[in-house]
Formats: C-alpha cells, sequence, structure tokens
C-alpha cells in the first residue's frame, strides 16, 4: 500500500473516530437511547412469533408502551399474541415448607410501529440520499459474484434493515429502494462482514458492526463518497471509543481488501 493511501485511510480513520463520538454526546442520540429504553427485548420464541404472524415487523411493542412512547394504535388493528411470563407462589401441603416459585406463561398482544400512529419516534443514522455512486455499486457486485455471493434486491426481505448478509446462504440483500449512494454503502458494509470472517475470529456483534461500518466509511472516503451522515450515527449506536480503537487493524485490513479489489476491478 503506498504512503498517500496509507496517510488517507488515517485521516478518514480519525474523521470518523471524531464524528461518531460527536453524536455520542449529542442530545439526539440521547433521545434515542431514551426511547430505546421503553422497548422490550423478546425472547426467541417469541420473536419467531412476531415473525409468524406479521414478516414485515420491524419494532413491537405493546398497547400501554406505545402510549408512553407518544404514539397510539389504531383502531381496528390486530395484534401480534407473544407469551409473556407470570411469576406466582406455589405453597405445597406442608405448610412448613417454602412456597415454591412458579413462572407461567399467558399470551398477551403486541403491535408493529406499522400498526400506530403519533408523534414520529427519534432516529439514529438517515439513509444517505446521494444519486452518484461512482459506478461503485456495479464494481462491488462483480466483487462479491467473484466470492461467490448472490445479489439479492427482492423487495420486502429485510424486515426493516437496509441490507444483510448470510454467510451460511452467501448472500447479500441490499434493499432496493435504496439511494445509489445508500445502496453502494450497504453494499460495501455487508461484503465487509463478509470478509472480516467473523466467526472465524471469534467478534462479537458490536465488533462485527464496528468493524463492517468502519471500513465501508473508508472504502466510499476513498473513492471520494462522504458517508459519515449515516456512519457516524451507526456507529454510535453499536461502538465506543474502546472498541472502535481494539479493532483498527481489522478495518484498515478489511477496508484495504475491498479498496484493492475495486480498483483492480476497475
Amino acid at each position: 500500500m503506498s504512503d498517500s493511501r496509507i496517510e488517507r485511510q488515517r485521516e478518514l480513520m480519525q474523521r470518523l473516530e471524531r464524528g461518531f463520538n460527536a453524536v455520542r454526546d449529542s442530545d439526539r442520540y440521547r433521545a434515542y437511547l431514551d426511547t430505546c429504553a421503553k422497548f422490550h427485548r423478546y425472547s426467541i420464541h417469541n420473536t419467531m412469533l412476531i415473525w409468524v404472524q406479521r414478516p414485515d415487523a420491524t419494532r413491537v411493542a405493546g398497547f400501554h408502551t406505545w402510549r408512553n412512547a407518544g404514539r397510539y394504535v389504531r383502531k381496528g388493528e390486530k395484534g401480534i399474541q407473544i407469551l409473556a411470563p407470570h411469576t406466582a407462589r406455589k405453597r405445597d401441603d406442608d405448610e412448613d415448607d417454602e412456597p415454591e416459585t412458579v413462572t407461567y406463561f399467558h399470551p398477551v398482544h403486541v403491535f408493529d410501529v406499522s400498526q400506530t400512529e403519533g408523534d414520529p419516534l427519534p432516529t439514529i443514522a438517515d439513509d444517505l440520499a446521494g444519486v452518484d455512486d461512482a459506478g461503485l455499486f456495479a464494481k462491488l457486485d462483480a466483487i462479491a459474484r467473484a466470492e461467490g455471493l448472490t445479489i439479492d434486491r427482492t423487495p420486502g426481505r429485510g424486515n426493516g434493515a437496509n441490507g444483510f448478509y448470510s454467510g451460511d446462504r452467501k448472500l447479500i440483500w441490499v434493499k432496493p429502494e435504496a439511494s445509489p449512494t445508500m445502496a453502494a454503502k450497504t453494499l460495501t458494509h455487508e461484503l465487509a462482514h463478509h470478509f472480516a470472517e467473523h466467526t472465524r475470529n471469534g467478534q462479537c456483534q458490536g465488533e462485527q458492526e464496528t468493524i463492517a461500518e468502519s471500513a465501508a466509511y473508508i472504502v466510499l472516503g476513498h473513492f471520494g463518497i462522504d458517508a459519515g451522515a449515516y456512519s457516524f450515527d451507526y456507529l454510535a449506536a453499536w461502538s465506543d471509543d474502546k472498541v472502535f480503537k481494539a479493532k483498527l487493524n481489522e478495518i484498515h485490513g478489511v477496508a484495504s481488501k475491498i479498496i484493492n479489489a475495486v480498483e483492480e476491478a476497475a
């Protein structure tokens, strides 16, 4: 790698670190975290129940949780049924024994954000709107196919995400409605997941997303596209300064691999 490229990547990394740390100190980010805290995390079993009943669900909560967030379930909407735990004490016939704690499950109903109306929820990472991707998507597409990956842009598959990578299926999905710049950024991010070999390297999800989004920002920046409007917010939601610095070598390695492949394709 030439000295000029190394210096350019160093500059982009410094800009990226400053950018997402600034987001983490912002009122917008605090509002986003406050909203996230109001929503429950669902078990794998309940996640499957939600998916079976409403595959396009993106953010799910109960009636009262939505009301506390300033949104209201529209009249006539059908709830998504899940199972909620209920703990009770069961006393044996022997009154000297301590009562046993037993957990029961009972059905409750939750609703997707699309079934509600009211105050807009605080957002993080607004999509990029650029229409000129400098031909990057087509080159990345060719790289992905050379890696044996299938690029899928079928509508409605991402469950609210801009894209996803499935190593098992050798598949990358990119949202078809995305702008050209956003599509290129998303494909770069998913390719970064592919090249990073997260499972072999034992990386947790926060580390995985830090590496993939940082590499995507550097790749786009190298080819003259500023993805900071999205990447700064995205990294603020997934990473912190400690994780970012611990993964610098992996970020540089993945970004360089993609940049080299794009330049060779050109």
